[in-house]
């Protein structure tokens, strides 16, 4: 599924929500991570991924002219 910058980055939250809360309701699948790894994950992500998602949008998602040579 094609997902926007933005869908991206409210994955992200919802992903990272809850992270060294005490209510197991609240701390998600994401849990083992400490508060200070949560935040190097999202400063690693914004840093790498999304600096350039624009980029990789353009790569993976825009049409492309086919040439057939015979040369």
């Amino acid at each position: 599924k094609h997902m926007t910058l933005g869908d991206n980055l409210k994955e992200l939250g919802r992903a990272m929500a809850g992270i060294g809360e005490t209510d197991s309701e609240r701390s998600g699948d994401l849990n083992f991570f400490s508060i200070e790894q949560a935040k190097a994950v999202i400063d690693y992500l914004n840093t790498s991924l999304f600096k350039h998602y624009k980029l990789y949008e353009y790569l993976f998602h825009s049409t492309r002219e086919l040439v057939i040579s015979n040369e």
